[in-house]
């Protein structure tokens, strides 16, 4: 297929396939956009395209691949002009006010109102007719689009009489009866046409009807967890039998809805059927690799469905290693075709059953204040704010989860997607130094090594959980990753470092100092520690790329400052904050302090042991022994010293921020930034160790060697 334009437009076109996909589609289809509360799109749309996206970007520079984004685009804009939104107007309330303050959270509904995350809806005006669509059957109360329940219960201790106001019309082709049916925890209420309805606990009611349009409007209580509303027309499910729409549907909606609910799947899937066609003849990945990602996805699958190995799949990676690739095909695509194709199903498949369904939070820790503030920021509309004046927990991650939730509707799906694609960049980035400092195999090594000490150690558990630190990971790969490009003088890719440096710090606030040793990616990978080649090598670093770098991240401190100025009257990075009760105490006038030095020891040895309160433990220990290595390299202790300087660099940057700062809740999450870094410095250590063995056995070898020509000893009288 033929290129239109320089790969510059890559931007451009992703940001159009995106919008293209995620625009919310007026009729009700698979792969309709958002929110991604279907099996098929959440994973099609939420994971597909993404890694297909990573494997082979070029495809974007394809004639077909932007006619179909562009047809796509097209039926979306379409759909909108001509067909009303399909589906019924839903509105849930409360006992007006909802007031009250979770975990420091404002929350502040005067009006009741009970927000859901769907972008098909007005729930983010002030006082919305529609907090949600209705586009399916709802058995039960988690498959609502009721993530509110959270709020109900941080904010009372419960979940209190909720209200909810259905609105639209039904479209039926023939004569019939609609049923509604309550539970033992709900009464219905309301009208069809002028036909009153009214529905008792526990009971059901016919409605006959006649053919055409009828106009629903329908109220009901819930005063208990067992909700339900999945109406039947003539007996089936009456959202495939018949048609729901917001407003009243014409002849052009009649004509066109089932059209376009065909060619919008059907354009997506010949997106993602192209590309892939376009990775098997451009062989973005050797067939080898592909063969057995496939093969070890499938086999993640399974053990995750299964639910009892799980946590240690990971470790099947490392054979990996031994898949025969071609010289030319070992990089990093093929490390994500062997390595983060089976990551990612594992998580998928993990997912399965939460997808299109609420996550009930426990009450009372970080997990619900992020989610309370992403509510404040996108359905209060405190975009600029954050949801509160100050940040005492972390700031980033209430922009993340809301943008996760409006992407995957109430459903934290989102959040564990998100998680497993953060912690597979930070392996990717382990890979991609480690391969230039030990070579392929190893690098391939020190990529499952860096996801299994993720789900072997006490860290498994957030995964998915919805705190910040797996996100601030993602950032500092990022960064990372445009550093290390930046090296040859690239001022753009610098700068670009420093705001998702930035971000890093937005999102995880002790990740500060950690921005000032990412700098050290601008030198070359296979600089030694030793002195002299280090210094040597901080000459030739070139001045602008760093001075942007540091430009960007002083800018954006200095804005997080000013927003703390702005809101709580204070120009500071500190007020506010959690950094109080978890400082060390460490000073200019508290360096000699032996308290201060107890905190710190014990700081730094619950994050290098992944446990707290500290203790040993084998699982960690790749992080202990880079962590060792990579302070003895910069010691300068002979031997060692010969480890790559910026890989040690940016693991004692990892854990500098011990030094000033810890928490005492959450075994492991501070320790998630250190395992990349740490697991690179063991497994480059380990292959220096490996070729100066190979290198002493050699001569011995070669001394056991005959000469060309002469017969080992015993031979010649064999012979004669």
């Amino acid at each position: 297929m033929k290129r239109l334009a320089p790969p510059r437009s890559d931007a451009l076109w992703t940001l159009a396939l995106a919008a293209a996909v995620l625009w919310p589609a007026r009729m009700l289809s698979p792969l309709d956009g958002l929110p991604l509360s279907g099996r098929a799109e959440a994973i099609v749309i939420g994971v597909v395209l993404p890694a297909l996206w990573w494997i082979d970007r070029g495809f974007l520079q394809r004639a077909a691949a932007r006619a179909l984004i562009t047809t796509l685009l097209v039926v979306k804009a379409a759909s909108v002009l001509l067909i009303p939104q399909h589906g019924l107007c839903a509105r849930f309330s409360t006992a007006a006010p909802l007031e009250g303050v979770v975990m420091t959270i404002r929350v502040d509904e005067p009006d009741g109102v009970l927000r859901s995350w769907d972008a098909r809806s007005d729930s983010r005006s002030s006082s919305p007719r529609c907090t949600a669509i209705f586009d399916r059957a709802y058995a039960s109360r988690d498959a609502f689009p009721a993530w509110f329940v959270n709020l109900l219960d941080g904010v009372h201790g419960r979940v209190d009489r909720v209200t909810l106001d259905v609105g639209g019309s039904l479209a039926v082709d023939a004569p019939g009866t609609l049923t509604l049916a309550a539970t033992k925890d709900m009464a219905i209420a309301g009208a069809i046409d002028e036909t009153r309805v009214d529905v008792d606990r526990g009971r059901a009611a016919d409605v006959p009807l006649g053919a055409g349009s009828h106009r629903l409007r329908l109220h009901a209580t819930f005063d208990g967890g067992d909700w339900r509303l999945a109406p039947l027309w003539n007996g089936r499910d009456a959202w495939t039998a018949a048609r729901f729409t917001v407003a009243p549907a014409g002849l052009v909606d009649r004509v066109l809805s089932p059209i376009l609910a065909v060619l919008t799947p059907a354009l997506v899937l010949a997106i993602v059927a192209a590309w892939l066609w376009s990775c098997v003849i451009g062989r973005r990945a050797p067939a080898a690799a592909v063969a057995c990602s496939i093969a070890a996805a499938l086999a993640f699958a399974l053990i995750a469905i299964d639910g009892r190995f799980d946590r240690y799949a990971a470790v099947v990676l490392l054979g990996a290693a031994a898949v025969p690739i071609a010289r030319r095909a070992q990089n990093g695509r093929t490390a994500f075709v062997l390595v983060g194709v089976p990551w990612l199903a594992l998580f998928v498949a993990r997912a399965w059953s939460q997808i299109g369904r609420v996550t009930i939070y426990s009450s009372g820790d970080d997990w619900l204040m992020y989610q309370v503030a992403a509510y404040r920021v996108s359905l209060n509309g405190y975009w600029a704010q954050g949801g509160s004046p100050t940040f005492y927990f972390q700031a980033g991650y209430r922009w993340i989860a809301a943008a996760l939730h409006m992407i995957f509707g109430d459903s934290s799906v989102g959040e564990t997607y998100w998680d497993a694609a953060c912690l597979l960049a930070a392996a990717l980035l382990c890979f991609a130094v480690v391969e230039r400092a030990a070579g392929y195999r190893w690098a391939i090594a020190a990529a499952a090594l860096t996801l299994a000490t993720f789900t072997l150690g006490p860290s498994w558990y957030l995964i998915g959980r919805g705190l910040s630190e797996i996100s601030a990971v993602g950032w500092m790969s990022a960064a990372s990753w445009l550093l290390m490009r930046a090296r040859l003088g690239r001022v753009r890719s610098a700068a670009a470092a420093g705001a998702f440096a930035v971000i890093m710090f937005f999102t995880r606030l002790n990740h500060l100092l950690l921005a000032a040793f990412l700098l050290a990616w601008l030198l070359p990978i296979r600089t030694p520690a030793r002195w002299r080649a280090l210094a040597a090598a901080v000459r030739r670093v070139r001045v602008a790329p760093a001075a942007a770098y540091a430009a960007v991240v002083a800018a954006g401190v200095a804005l997080f400052a000013a927003h703390t100025w702005w809101y709580a009257g204070r120009f500071s990075i500190t007020y506010g904050t959690s950094f109080g009760p978890q400082q060390t105490g460490l000073g200019l006038t508290t360096i000699a302090s032996p308290e201060v030095w107890r905190r710190i020891a014990e700081a730094l040895a619950a994050q290098l042991t992944m446990r707290e309160p500290p203790a040993v433990d084998p699982r960690a220990a790749l992080v202990v022994l880079g962590a060792v290595l990579s302070v003895l390299a910069v010691l300068q202790v002979p031997g060692v010293n010969r480890l790559s300087a910026p890989i040690a660099i940016v693991t004692i940057g990892t854990i500098a921020g011990s030094f000033f700062a810890h928490t005492h809740e959450y075994p492991g999450r501070m320790s998630v930034h250190v395992v990349p870094f740490a697991v690179a410095a063991s497994v480059s250590a380990a292959s220096q160790l490996a070729r100066a063995f190979s290198r002493r056995r050699e001569p011995a070898l070669a001394e056991m060697a005959p000469a060309a020509g002469r017969p080992l000893p015993g031979r010649r009288a064999r012979a004669s």
